[in-house]
């Protein structure tokens, strides 16, 4: 995805970014952890096709009354913020579980 248009900053390549796309390739979802401002949600938006950002409001709010609809997107879907809406993690697992492709999820 284009982070520049997306977020409003050029990606720059990270040493993990090949880790992404391997993992991705392995798995239905992909877990990115670390400190704050180091750089997770640029990283994963540059990998993912579709996102929905938890932080929003709006988003947030969604979630709890439609989680179905937050996790719908092209894939990889970003799920950032995702601890924002906790009952997502079990709608991932359970759309990973039935699928039979990888690289559904980022989160």
């Amino acid at each position: 995805m284009d982070t520049l248009q997306t977020l409003g900053h050029a990606y720059s390549p990270r040493i993990i970014d090949s880790l992404v796309t391997q993992c991705l390739a392995a798995a239905g979802a992909v877990l990115i952890e670390g400190t704050r401002g180091c750089g997770k949600t640029m990283t994963a938006m540059h990998a993912a096709a579709s996102y929905a950002m938890l932080d929003d409001p709006d988003t947030a709010e969604l979630a709890r009354i439609s989680p179905a609809f937050v996790v719908d997107g092209a894939q990889p879907r970003l799920l950032d913020e995702w601890q924002v809406a906790p009952q997502l993690w079990n709608l991932v697992r359970r759309r990973v579980d039935a699928a039979s492709v990888k690289g559904l999820f980022l989160i």
